[in-house]
């Protein structure tokens, strides 16, 4: 199940809607008379499927002997769902996780770690030996075909028959080119991807490096498309110059040759100038099959994998290859070949192909230049914030257009944070998205926020989307529906809180419950101004960029402006988030629940009202003290006495500020510039009016 942005138009809803989405009373009374405000529904599952009345699980029997396949299980999302499958469907057979190796530690390894992992401590004391169940299967989401083996390819085929795809880079600012790739990785040109240009630009570097012998002209190249000026330029800087040379020779009595020279290159430029201005894209699934196949002494002794080329070294090989055994140039005449470059006279000149730069859609994606650029024209991401939610848009369409005849269903949820009660309340293990504001807020670190206090604040319990996942695949599974279904895991006007609400609620919480490692009092400031916005920041940054210079004169390392730098850059990602508001249609997720038994609600809990936000807030902040700042219960009395040191601080350096502004407001100067002000002021005012008056 991908969660994901997009839009089907007929098949779903759009989810930014400007009426106000309804209650979920009110769902449910408009919704079973067929309210012609609402799309209309998915078929409810039939009557077999549900139970007889035993209070038995009709989730929880739909995946009785049934193998599961989850890609982004050691995610934050995927970690509760495996742990709530294995807890709440006791008869699933065996579920394979897809897992890459990662900083040197195998899949099978980096299994054993997350089932050591706290999420999953309860359920080794109430279920021993499911977690026997889980397996790891070896491969990249990255890669064609998952990058699987064959005979892995081959178990997963025979034996699967529900799949959770829910693996995803949580980098909003991933760069667009690692982006492309992770969706569209199915070409060779996006295993090893060289544009023309690109091509040309390493020939040159290593021609100059390595002159070849009877340099006529000095190697300035350049690259175009145009065929008008690839011809100006190739009769003006070379067959003229070749026609007067060819005409002195003949005054001498020798033979010309410069013309009949050019002509031979033109002709075989002219006959690949066709490849070279025109761009293909070749699928290399059997080559990447063949790759995976072969053992690690196959690998090396019949190296196949374009990706170990790098392009630089690669033509400087090219071009020494050339001088070497083409023109039977050895080594040690290189000097003389650089000395007869350096006599040339240096003129810039076409280069004798027609070139287009771009090869590959609008990008050229090439892997060996710097991975951290992110090539990002606002024509391709068509208003969205990031690379993150324009990958999500291709994943959907992907989805919509590959599933053949398959049931699919996509689960979009809003903001992922800590759990609500299972596995149990406040887990959470990364500082991703809304965590790493709400830590900074907590530590002091941010003293402003950007938000829009009246928006609704979107946030939804990782259990909550977990629950929904395993609701959704058995809906579809058992109603095979003629479209791709969409489930809105949200909370909305469901549940209906604000940014001011949250942020409020959120301070008390970190005031009751403070975290360790605090450096100034958590008072924050949520503001939609960015002029205020960035006053408060910089009044904030500055005693810090003071103390960074006065441990830099000491010889030691400052370490806090680094981490508010980053604390900044992190916060900044959300502000589009924070000030914009968003409506998610709930109508495929109301007839799920009203298709749940009495016993599967329970189970899996899906009402969002039933959360109260105040005491939700709380569990959140403990569960970042415990899970992710490493503080147990035991050092709260010490957090409260390091919370109360900071505010007598605070209150101390507001009240010095105000004694030093009335002060300097008092003085001379300050009353000579007040009365000077209401001078300029005054005449200004004036001014304005005469320009006015008849």
């Amino acid at each position: 199940m991908r969660q994901t942005q997009g839009n089907y138009g007929k098949v779903f809803s759009s989810a930014r809607d400007s009426a106000r989405e309804p209650t979920y009373t009110q769902c449910r009374s408009q919704y079973s008379m067929g309210s012609p405000g609402f799309e209309q529904r998915q078929p409810s599952p039939p009557t077999s499927f549900f139970p007889d009345g035993n209070g038995d699980s009709q989730v929880a029997r739909f995946y009785q002997d049934r193998t599961v396949f989850l890609t982004g299980g050691t995610g934050f999302i995927g970690k509760v769902l495996l742990e709530k499958l294995l807890r709440s469907c006791p008869g699933l057979k065996q579920v394979y996780l897809l897992i890459r190796t990662k900083r040197g530690e195998e899949p099978q390894a980096r299994l054993t770690t997350m089932l050591s992992s706290k999420v999953f401590e309860s359920l080794k004391q109430d279920r021993p030996g499911a977690l026997d169940k889980v397996r790891a299967v070896s491969g990249d989401i990255t890669l064609p075909s998952l990058g699987l083996s064959m005979s892995d390819r081959a178990t997963l085929v025979e034996e699967v028959s529900v799949v959770f795809h829910s693996a995803a880079t949580i980098n909003f600012n991933e760069p667009l080119k690692s982006e492309h790739v992770r969706v569209y990785h199915c070409t060779s040109g996006a295993f090893k991807c060289q544009t023309w240009g690109d091509m040309t630009t390493a020939v040159q570097e290593a021609v100059l490096r390595y002159p070849m012998p009877y340099v006529a002209r000095y190697p300035k190249m350049a690259v175009t498309s145009s065929e008008l000026w690839y011809s100006a330029n190739l009769w003006c800087l070379h067959c003229l110059p070749a026609f007067v040379g060819d005409l002195a020779l003949q005054m001498m009595g020798q033979q010309p040759r410069f013309v009949q020279r050019y002509q031979k290159v033109s002709k075989r430029i002219d006959l690949v100038s066709y490849f070279t201005t025109h761009g293909w894209q070749f699928r290399s699934n059997n080559v990447v099959g063949l790759i995976s196949d072969l053992s690690s002494a196959d690998k090396k002794l019949f190296s196949i994998d374009v990706q170990n080329i790098e392009l630089g070294p690669y033509w400087e090989q090219n071009v020494r290859g050339i001088r070497k055994y083409l023109f039977k140039a050895e080594d040690d005449e290189l000097l003389d070949a650089r000395r007869q470059m350096k006599r040339c006279s240096p003129r810039h000149h076409v280069q004798l192909c027609l070139v287009e730069k771009r090869a590959v859609g609008q990008f050229s994606f090439n892997r060996s230049a710097d991975e951290n650029a992110t090539d990002t024209p606002d024509g391709l991401l068509r208003g969205l914030p990031n690379t993150y939610t324009f990958t999500k848009r291709l994943a959907e369409s992907l989805v919509l257009d590959e599933r053949g005849a398959i049931p699919v269903a996509i689960v979009r949820p809003s903001i992922v944070t800590a759990s609500w009660r299972e596995p149990f309340p406040g887990w959470i293990d990364n500082f991703a998205a809304c965590t790493g504001a709400a830590a900074s807020l907590g530590l002091g670190l941010l003293p402003s926020i950007m938000a829009n206090k009246d928006c609704i604040a979107d946030i939804i319990p990782v259990d909550i989307v977990a629950n929904m996942l395993i609701c959704v695949a058995w809906r579809t599974a058992n109603t095979r529906p003629e479209h791709v279904a969409v489930y809105h895991c949200t909370s909305g006007d469901l549940k209906r809180q604000t940014w001011g609400d949250l942020t409020a609620a959120l301070q008390r919480s970190i005031l009751r419950h403070p975290l360790p490692y605090m450096v100034r009092y958590p008072d924050f400031a949520v503001t939609s101004n960015h002029m205020w916005h960035n006053v408060l920041w910089y009044l904030h940054y500055l005693p810090v960029y003071v103390g960074g210079v006065a441990l830099q004169l000491i010889g030691r390392k400052p370490r806090l402006a680094p981490r508010l730098e980053k604390v900044r850059e992190r916060t900044a990602i959300l502000q589009y988030f924070l000030t914009h508001g968003w409506l998610f249609k709930w109508n495929n997720v109301v007839g799920l629940i009203e298709d749940l038994s009495r016993t599967d609600k329970k189970l899996f809990s899906l009402d969002i009202q039933d959360i109260e936000w105040e005491p939700y807030c709380d569990q959140y902040v403990l569960g970042i003290r415990k899970y992710l700042l490493k503080a147990e219960d035991d050092k709260l009395p010490d957090s409260r006495r390091r919370l109360k040191r900071l505010y007598a601080v605070h209150l101390s350096s507001r009240f010095l500020l105000l004694i030093l502004a009335s002060r300097l407001l008092m003085t001379d100067t300050a009353w000579e510039l007040g009365h000077s002000t209401k001078t300029v002021a005054t005449g200004l005012y004036e001014t304005l009016l005469s320009l006015w008056s008849p």
